[in-house]
């Protein structure tokens, strides 16, 4: 076994935003967290640990050839200037790698052991639990050696619910250029930004919007076409306006870790520093939020979801259909993709309860 310089955002994905005269072997980065500014850094060395997936290499060995069959995807899409139809190859391989992308980062492996922490603490916060294992159990730290490996297995194992989702191909047209951030994928859900206390951004949620960023000038977009229509129900769309292309950028500073790259453009640069001190970023870690509720019968039930940022992202080429646009909003969070659904299901069939006790049961949100 050998240690490895592992990429948790593939260099094939860096390379669409490589810097020019550097032969895609370097990218600029700009560092959210202290403003800095690097213009020429080596795509070998970026987003990357060594053995962040195992030492034996298996993992990455398997990573690697959805990766590939990803890339072979976006070459051929780039070309065409238009997304794969659904249900074929390339737009499966597609839907693999997104789901890779989302759970196989170090921002990911935070959310996940900020989650197992979060259940873990309000599960010895039940009344039964003796007074010395509750105090012991509020600074309980939950860890795993390979959180990342275990993120982005449990992404793949639910990938296909992804599968329904449209496609939009969106390009920038005008000088400011797309970022790619350091977590590779954007997970949103505009339709649903008005709901507190439940998650939208499961991969059965209605509403679901997912952004991957494929070059400089290319993003491509996954879509709920239940909530959504692109503009003019095209399936390449064209943005000249940098108020547009700078809104996608705003949502992937948002979810970005610490960090975005670019081709090194100046109209780039300036938007990054203009922006800087605008943006309310909150780490996947950060947005996670475990909430306990109670019911008369003695029961307990432990929620758990992931918060949005704060910003609106309302893109004007992709709007929220009339229909919906009076879609209740307490039930926003309820609302699931029906193809979906039932692809989670054949996936995950939930188990039933132990008894019949649960079912009709009301439940208070108890305070911590």
């Amino acid at each position: 076994m050998v240690a490895m310089n592992q990429h948790f955002v593939p260099q094939f994905l860096l390379r669409g935003f490589a810097a020019p005269d550097t032969s895609s072997k370097a990218v600029a980065l700009f560092n959210l967290e202290s403003g800095a500014y690097v213009p020429i850094a080596s795509i070998r060395g970026q987003a990357s640990k060594t053995s962040l997936y195992g030492r034996d290499g298996a993992a990455e060995e398997a990573f690697a050839r959805i990766e590939e069959q990803a890339a072979a995807a976006v070459r051929m899409m780039l070309h065409s200037r238009t997304p794969p139809p659904p249900r074929t190859r390339e737009h499966v391989a597609l839907t693999r790698f997104v789901a890779l992308q989302q759970g196989r980062t170090p921002a990911a492996g935070k959310e996940l052991e900020a989650t197992f922490t979060g259940f873990t603490r309000a599960i010895l916060r039940h009344p039964s639990t003796p007074a010395n294992v509750q105090q012991a159990g509020a600074t309980l730290r939950v860890t795993h050696d390979k959180r990342e490996l275990l993120g982005a297995l449990q992404a793949l194992e639910i990938a296909p619910v992804l599968d329904d989702l449209a496609s939009v191909l969106v390009l920038s047209a005008c000088p400011l250029k797309f970022v790619c951030p350091d977590t590779g994928v954007a997970f949103h859900n505009q339709w649903a930004k008005p709901v507190h206390g439940l998650g939208v951004l499961g991969y059965a949620c209605a509403g679901l919007q997912v952004l991957l960023p494929l070059s400089d000038h290319a993003v491509l977009c996954r879509y709920d076409a239940g909530v959504y229509v692109a503009r003019r129900a095209a399936h390449t769309i064209t943005l000249t306006r940098e108020k547009d292309v700078g809104l996608v950028n705003k949502l992937f500073c948002s979810t970005a870790e610490q960090q975005v790259y670019f081709d090194g453009s100046s109209p780039t640069l300036q938007f990054l520093r203009g922006e800087l001190g605008a943006l309310h970023r909150v780490s996947r870690a950060q947005s996670v939020e475990i909430a306990r509720f109670g019911a008369d019968s003695g029961d307990h039930l432990i929620h758990y979801h992931t918060r949005q940022p704060i910003e609106p992202f309302p893109f004007s080429w992709l709007t929220v259909k009339r229909t919906m646009a009076t879609y209740p909003i307490n039930e926003r969070g309820r609302a699931y993709r029906p193809t979906a659904q039932k692809v989670a299901a054949s996936i995950r069939e939930p188990p039933p309860p132990p008894d019949g006790r649960l079912q009709g049961a009301v439940f208070s949100r108890l305070e911590d």
